[in-house]
């Protein structure tokens, strides 16, 4: 499966991220010009620059400045009528929503009354960063956090403050993180992409296979680019690895009765393990440490749990890596009917069909058999069958 990293270096933009996916692509990247709903002379005069950055070489699209505005409702027809993919123009005005929403409440004005202006750069990085996507047969998606920056920025409006508004609001419930720069480099455009792509913030194990670069217009003293890493994930090989969450308190004043609720609840979000040591704390206390490994994007729910639930007033919070081997899961029949089967590939790449514990605790209780001889036969046959 192809999954791109997105590294936000100093931010991220439509041109840049396109420019990056030019890169990537190549010379057979700039066909999807000539689709675009576009006067003649626009699409004529689009360029694309090698520029170094820092000394690294990065790609940048040059797409020619228009003053033009035009309403939501066009905008629509515009794209509507364009005769790429389906999946492409689907995908392009679920990102036109996604702007238009949010710039309409930060101006105070309906969508149906809401104006693009100079939207010839958006029809271009939409169009081209989803063609591209779908050329290059992405199917995940990755992303380092967002990078928001300070200053001030011309706009039609006047001077806006940076981040923009539109880009502040559409990086809610994102990890974003401030660099100390006096620059816009991370613009609505790259973040609704971002929404719309709706990526893990991890970076992923994987196998790379190319590297594009995209940068912006000023220069700093760091690259002022854009980074996108291809790649494959590790399901054929023996594992593969990922970065989770881990959180640790130690509890010394909260009766054990306690904590299956909580148990229940954290298991409830997707958490994918809780457990629970006893500890002998400060001062001699016995005590509970309760650990907790999550996603990143389960960060905020967990630790709400474990506030709200708990007596602790602190929680140790730890990014750690994680290998895995591959697995998937599947329903199979077997002596006592379907069962839903665990396939796990082992590192000698034999095939451990291991049967899920809520299956085999049902059939135990309709049986009226112990779960360990349920399991035992089952986990039998199924293994017994995969090595036939």
């Amino acid at each position: 499966m192809k999954i791109l990293y997105i590294d936000n270096v100093v931010g991220i933009s439509g041109d840049m991220f396109l420019s990056a996916l030019i890169d990537i692509v190549g010379k057979n990247s700039f066909e999807f010009i000539k689709y675009l709903p576009l006067n003649k002379k626009i699409r004529n005069n689009i360029k694309i620059k090698r520029v170094l950055k820092n000394h690294i070489c990065s790609t940048k699209i040059i797409i020619p400045e228009e003053k033009n505005e035009i309403k939501y409702s066009d905008m629509i027809k515009l794209i509507k009528q364009n005769s790429l993919d389906i999946e492409i123009k689907k995908n392009v005005l679920s990102t036109i929503d996604i702007i238009s929403k949010i710039e309409s409440k930060i101006h105070n004005v309906s969508v149906k009354n809401f104006h693009f202006h100079n939207y010839n750069d958006l029809i271009v990085e939409l169009f081209g960063v989803f063609y591209l996507i779908k050329k290059l047969e992405v199917e995940k998606f990755y992303s380092s956090s967002i990078k928001l920056t300070r200053g001030f920025v011309d706009c039609v409006h006047g001077k806006f403050p940076v981040p923009a508004p539109a880009t502040l609001e559409l990086s809610k419930n994102m990890p974003v993180e401030y660099l100390n720069l006096e620059a816009e480099t991370t613009t609505p455009t790259g973040v609704a992409l971002l929404k719309m792509l709706n990526p893990e913030f991890v970076f992923p194990g994987m196998k790379i296979l190319k590297i594009g670069y995209g940068c912006g217009e000023q220069n700093f003293e760091i690259p002022n680019i854009l980074r996108l890493f291809l790649g494959e994930d590790f399901e054929d090989k023996k594992f593969f690895t990922d970065r989770i969450i881990k959180l640790e308190t130690n509890i010394d004043d909260l009766s054990l009765a306690y904590y299956e609720q909580i148990v229940e609840k954290l298991y409830k979000i997707g958490s994918y393990e809780v457990n629970l040591v006893n500890t002998v704390n400060k001062k001699l206390r016995l005590g509970t440490l309760l650990t907790v490994i999550i996603p990143h994007n389960l960060l905020n729910k967990a630790t709400n749990i474990i506030f709200k639930y708990t007596t602790t007033t602190g929680i140790r919070v730890q990014e750690i890596s994680r290998i895995k081997l591959f697995r998937k899961n599947k329903v199979v029949n077997t002596v006592y009917g379907p069962i839903n089967v665990k396939l796990v590939k082992m590192p000698d790449e034999k095939i451990d069909l291991r049967p899920e514990y809520d299956d085999i605790k049902l059939l135990s209780e309709k049986l009226n058999l112990s779960m360990k001889k349920v399991y035992s036969k089952i986990y039998y046959e199924l293994n017994n069958l995969s090595e036939k």
